[in-house]
């Protein structure tokens, strides 16, 4: 719409792209001095991108720098790289390696074991090196764009909801119920029971963030004031998290990744060291390699270099898995494992129905078919079986179930001769009744 105010200058259409360009060098470089920064990059790209990044190469222009930097590093023209040559080439190469990682990926582009690293060995490392970082930046742009959406939406939506003096309100009155004395300090014990009951459902995990954070005196005590801004503070965290939820359902992929940062984040805070955080994802086993395990933890926009917050971690990295692996593949792999942890760890839990065991009810049920087979042939006629199931069973006391009936109804194989090999068919419809009772567990677990 037109108005009076509006200037006569038009957005270029190529615009939105060199933006997102320029939000993706940010992420991956990270600048301290982001200004400078800015200054430098359009700079170069004013005098015609004469330092393009590996990343911003064609296949061409890619190739014909990975020949360069290879001729450059090899300094006794031997057509390899020994550890020391491979050192210099990436303190020198725009690939941004730490150092750390600069070993593991030595080792990893070693692919013959011979100690040093030939041209071919070199291009294909450094292909997935670049590959790696590609997925990483798109992964870094949508988290840094969702993270953004969220953040704006619960600023608007804290604004117009509740006002700062009936959120006081409410957390006044709370505080005050658990502050029994009346001294306006509480210890740790009290403020986990005033968290507990604050009226806005704040979970486990936020409390014990929040646990974390509050700042208590040299008694342990914490104090009202002090406890304030940190309520405001975390009402917005609630509020931004929920919104990052609503974007999408969370995918197999990342339900596995969720599911292993959680069982190495034993405090339950909400975050873990870098070091917890590969591990966590080599344990969640989804095909990357000690390489790309450290980068895609190192890489994290939430990590503070030490640290990384598990609810942006999850989303980052399966985001980067799913461009390295492909989503289905990334996500058919994960529901695997998955299902395959979840039936070990069901397994490992003995299956009670009606409060009996599956042994309980299996030496039940071979008890009553016992007292209808006086002889001991361990047969009865087919007929006789189905009158004991259908009739007879129910009313033993037994407390069998519609479905057991059902099973055992089923499963009964007929012999040459009429009769049924009862042992046989009680055993395989106590199987079906497990099988059926970890499906059951499997679906509610999410599986």
């Amino acid at each position: 719409m037109s108005t009076k105010y509006q200037t006569g200058h038009e957005v270029p259409a190529e615009f939105p792209r060199i933006l997102k360009d320029f939000v993706r060098e940010i992420l991956r470089y990270q600048p301290k001095n982001i200004y400078q920064f800015g200054a430098e990059y359009f700079e170069d790209k004013l005098q015609g991108g004469s330092q393009l990044s590996p990343m911003q190469m064609s296949e061409e222009q890619l190739i014909q720098y990975l020949h360069n930097i290879f001729l450059s590093a090899d300094t006794d023209g031997s057509g390899l790289l020994d550890k020391k040559e491979f050192k210099k080439l990436m303190k020198s190469s725009d690939m941004n390696i730490p150092k750390k990682a600069v070993k593991v990926l030595y080792t990893e582009m070693d692919s013959d074991g011979s100690g040093s690293i030939d041209y071919k060995e070199f291009v294909q490392g450094a292909a997935q090196v670049l590959l790696l970082y590609a997925a990483q930046n798109q992964a870094a742009l949508e988290t840094a764009e969702e993270e953004a959406y969220a953040s704006a939406e619960a600023a608007e939506y804290i604004a117009h909801g509740m006002t700062s003096q009936e959120v006081e309100e409410i957390v006044q009155a709370s505080w005050n119920a658990a502050d029994a004395d009346g001294s306006g300090f509480l210890d740790q014990k009290e403020l986990k029971h005033f968290l507990k009951d604050l009226p806005i459902g704040l979970t486990k995990k936020e409390m014990n963030m929040i646990m974390m954070e509050v700042d208590a005196n040299e008694d342990g005590l914490v104090s009202y004031q002090t406890f304030i801004p940190l309520m405001h503070n975390c009402l917005f965290e609630v509020t931004r998290q929920m919104i990052l939820r609503s974007f999408h359902s969370q995918s197999d992929l990342e339900l596995l990744l969720q599911t292993s940062c959680e069982q190495f984040d034993k405090d339950g805070t909400g975050r873990l060291k870098i070091k917890k955080a590969a591990s966590a994802l080599k344990h969640a086993d989804v095909g990357l390699s000690k390489f790309q395990i450290l980068s895609v933890c190192g890489n994290c926009p939430s990590s503070d270099q030490k640290t990384v917050l598990i609810s942006e971690f999850v989303p980052f990295a399966s985001k980067t898995i799913e461009s390295l692996l492909g989503t289905d593949a990334a996500n058919a792999s994960a529901a695997a494992k998955l299902r395959g942890d979840l039936l070990q760890r069901l397994g490992e839990e003995e299956v009670v129905i009606n409060g009996k065991t599956l042994r309980d009810i299996q030496e039940s049920l071979l008890s009553f078919f016992q007292q209808a087979d006086p002889t001991g042939s361990g047969v009865l006629e087919h007929s006789q079986f189905e009158i004991l199931v259908c009739e007879q069973l129910e009313a033993s006391g037994l407390d069998v179930t519609f479905q057991l009936q059902q099973l055992l109804l089923s499963v009964a194989e007929e012999q040459a001769d009429g009769s049924v090999i009862y042992s046989d068919a009680i055993v395989d419809a106590v199987r079906q009744l497990e099988y059926m009772d970890t499906e059951a567990r499997l679906r509610d677990l999410g599986a």
